[in-house]
């Protein structure tokens, strides 16, 4: 049985499985063997430390999967898949547009040269920010004489229009990936994706999931917000606050240190502290709160564009934070009410572990 391993790399976390893709029948859950190794930066945030803590945890979740894959007699036949969750990549949807005067027949030559081009553009806008790499270029809706179609080429049309979906990556952080890796899995990377297009095509296997939604990923250090419309990826946008930002700034509020606030946060969960130590722990959460409230409704703003919002919203969050996370969101329910037209209704996105969100084998469970 042949194995592919597959890593995502968050701010907070790198999580890894080795998956069995080759089940023929289906509705077969692919053989999994997942491994997560978590990390914070307890003092200020500094892209050179992360980017190290990345590395050592990376290696230490390969390590592990390679030698599960030894012990359990399993073989990776494949190269590995890596996904990335902010801060790690910038993406952009671009709408390509072509007028024609008179029908002309689309060809694959005429769209290759379109995404070239798109390409280039988009590339050479980020090359100011550093060294960067494409990381995928994915055409996510294909529209003729204003039908869409999954099939463009080789016919007559007037007006074609093409979504594309580009991401890069930070080029030394992607040779840090794949220098760590070869020294324990001989075959290349087979492929790599953003998070929001892996959670885009995951979500729109579920059951039921309409075609206009929002997906909000509560990381480390980062959050972020994916706004889908007619069943299509239109934008992600990200803010610098996640759970491991306001543990930091709370431990200003409480004078204490990291392990000491994130214990109280977990007990808080848990309700197992004294009433006068809960109120603390309270007070410091709203605070911390309050900024990744206005963060997060200005986002929302921005995604929203003048247009009404669509009133579903996929939560992905740490284990722990699913509760506070729920609560930001509820206090702030007018301002959500006035771009959404009514409350949201949250579901909480649950994989096999610390946000695997390559599986697409999600549950999802409404919590509002």
């Amino acid at each position: 049985m042949g194995m592919t391993p597959v890593f995502y790399i968050e701010s907070g976390s790198v999580s890894g499985a080795l998956i069995d893709f080759s089940p023929t029948r289906k509705n077969i859950s692919p053989v999994v063997i997942p491994v997560t190794q978590q990390f914070v930066l307890k003092e200020s945030l500094r892209t050179d430390r992360l980017k190290i803590a990345v590395t050592d945890a990376l290696k230490q979740v390969a390590s592990e999967l390679s030698k599960k894959a030894k012990e359990g007699g399993k073989k990776v036949t494949t190269g590995s898949i890596i996904i990335l969750g902010a801060p790690w990549y910038v993406s952009q949807t671009t709408v390509i547009k072509e007028t024609f005067r008179q029908p002309t027949v689309v060809t694959k030559k005429f769209f290759d040269d379109l995404i070239k081009k798109a390409v280039a553009n988009f590339e050479k806008e980020h090359a100011s920010s550093g060294n960067v790499s494409l990381l995928e270029q994915k055409v996510i809706n294909a529209v003729l004489n204003g039908y869409q179609t999954n099939d463009p080429f080789n016919k007559k049309a007037t007006d074609a229009r093409f979504s594309l979906f580009l991401s890069v990556m930070p080029s030394d952080l992607k040779k840090q990936v794949e220098e760590t890796l070869h020294a324990f899995f001989s075959r290349p990377i087979m492929a790599w994706q953003s998070a929001p297009l892996a959670l885009f095509g995951g979500l729109r296997t579920l059951p039921a999931t309409p075609n206009d939604f929002l997906i909000l990923d509560t990381g480390a250090e980062v959050s972020e917000l994916s706004l889908v419309r007619n069943n299509m990826l239109i934008e992600t946008v990200s803010f610098p606050l996640g759970t491991s930002s306001m543990l930091r700034s709370m431990t200003t509020t409480l004078n204490s240190t990291y392990e000491v606030i994130e214990s109280l946060v977990c007990s808080t969960h848990e309700q197992t502290q004294n009433s006068e130590m809960k109120e603390r722990v309270d007070k410091a959460l709203a605070l911390s709160g309050d900024e990744w409230i206005k963060l997060f409704t200005s986002t929302l703003s921005l995604l929203a564009g003048g247009l009404s919002l669509p009133s579903t919203l996929f939560l992905i969050s740490p284990k722990g934070w699913e509760s506070t996370i729920e609560a930001f969101i509820k206090k702030e329910n007018y301002g959500i009410v006035l771009l959404a037209e009514k409350s949201f209704s949250i579901y909480l996105i649950e994989a096999f572990s610390t946000n695997v969100l390559f599986l697409r084998t999600f549950q999802k469970t409404k919590i509002s």
